[in-house]
């Protein structure tokens, strides 16, 4: 048994969702989320739905209904997170890397962009005299790792 839970959002989510059609009508099990929460289920794991439905006490019972209805058991309703929580899947939700303000794809991005600036910004050290950091002949040599020049021979823009 795990010591956490996973939030699940229910419309748009885990059942399909067109539109707002009264808190009695709950689309059909959307088949890949509902596979994901038979796997964690299956691992032990709690499973909460995180609905906005919860947020008015007559709509959990129609949640309630559709859970047996088609996972054959209740799941706790809620509208809130805790410390508990392990993972929020939702289809309105933004993931921020922690401490950053970045989206996650934004801090992938910024992370890549630096990591490329650092590599092409260090020149090769087998290399290193006579070349300049930004020329890519020194970026195709065998010496770094991409070796497209073929049997280690290094290119002479120069003509030498």
């Amino acid at each position: 048994m795990s010591n956490g839970w996973i939030g699940v959002d229910l419309d748009g989510t885990l059942a399909q969702y067109d539109g707002w059609q009264g808190p009695d009508h709950i689309g059909e099990p959307i088949p890949a989320m509902a596979e994901r929460v038979k796997e964690w289920l299956g691992q032990g794991i709690e499973v909460r739905i995180v609905t906005a439905r919860a947020t008015v006490v007559e709509q959990i019972q129609p949640v309630n209904a559709w859970c047996l209805k088609h996972f054959g058991r209740y799941f706790p309703v809620t509208f809130s997170k805790d410390f508990a929580m392990m993972e929020l899947w939702d289809d309105r939700c933004v993931q921020v890397m922690p401490n950053t303000g970045m989206t996650v794809g934004e801090f992938t991005a910024q992370a890549t962009l630096k990591a490329v600036a650092e590599w092409w910004n260090e020149p090769c050290k087998v290399h290193l005299e006579g070349y300049s950091p930004r020329r890519i002949d020194c970026r195709v040599c065998v010496h770094s790792g991409l070796q497209q020049m073929g049997k280690g021979q290094m290119p002479d823009p120069d003509g030498r």
